[in-house]
């Protein structure tokens, strides 16, 4: 078996003999099966819930009974082939115990996104306020944005339209994990976008980045071409339109 720290990757064992050679192992049993020897990040979100991502896509994997999290042990896929598919021949090894897999879903980018956001909500950060040396400060709980489901407005370059949504692209930080495209997904219609020329945001949580957090909007400004100096297009703009989830494009 191989393994990485929990820390690190995450890479999965085949149960059949560790002599096959590669030419001799099946095709995976059904389209949504995921490769367990191709994982390459792993997120445990809570006792039943991991999610796995490999290069060709991601999938969350349902555990059939609780497994609790065990920060920094070696975390493990078994499965006939290296193959999971949520058929209950798998198991998912965290530290010395084996949980068995109930269920196998594909994510594409936009559901791992709100999977991790979702999580970060439940298990924010913990910090520390300003040090005062009286033996009282408590470590409080904060949201931190992630540039997996999040944008920082500071580093937006350019945006388009795209069905409707929002498509920024920004400058990454050297050696960091941002993307150079985001999708912004709009609730309901947001015509303005279609004929705005400048567009800032503004943070409903207060963090400065966007995440798809409640009251994350959009500020278009020039909306509507000719109409822009109407009192509907003055609307427009100081209202925004509302995000609801970010995901790399």
């Amino acid at each position: 078996m191989i393994g990485f720290s929990w820390l690190g990757l995450l890479l999965a064992t085949n149960v059949a003999a560790s002599d096959i050679a590669p030419a001799a192992r099946p095709a995976a049993p059904h389209p949504d099966c995921m490769d367990a020897r191709a994982v390459t990040e792993a997120r445990h979100l809570d006792e039943r819930v991991v999610l796995l991502r490999t290069p060709t896509g991601a999938h969350r994997i349902t555990l059939a009974e609780a497994c609790p999290r065990a920060d920094g042990a070696a975390l493990l896929a078994i499965a006939p082939h290296g193959w999971v598919c949520g058929t209950g021949r798998e198991w998912l090894r965290v530290g010395d115990r084996d949980c068995a897999i109930g269920g196998v879903q594909p994510l594409d980018a936009r559901g791992w996104a709100l999977a991790l956001r979702e999580d970060a909500h439940k298990n924010p950060t913990p910090t520390l306020a300003t040090v005062v040396v009286d033996g009282k400060s408590q470590p409080k709980r904060r949201f931190a944005p992630s540039p997996e489901y999040c944008v920082d407005p500071r580093r937006v370059r350019g945006w388009h339209t795209l069905d409707g949504d929002i498509v920024v692209t920004t400058q990454p930080r050297r050696g960091s994990r941002e993307r150079a495209s985001y999708r912004l997904e709009l609730t309901g219609a947001c015509p303005e976008a279609e004929y705005s020329t400048q567009l800032s945001f503004v943070s409903g949580v207060g963090i400065g980045w966007i995440c798809g957090n409640p009251g994350d909007r959009v500020i278009l400004s020039e909306s509507l071409g000719g109409m822009a100096g109407s009192d509907i297009s003055a609307v427009l703009s100081r209202r925004g339109c509302e995000i609801v989830a970010v995901y790399p494009d």
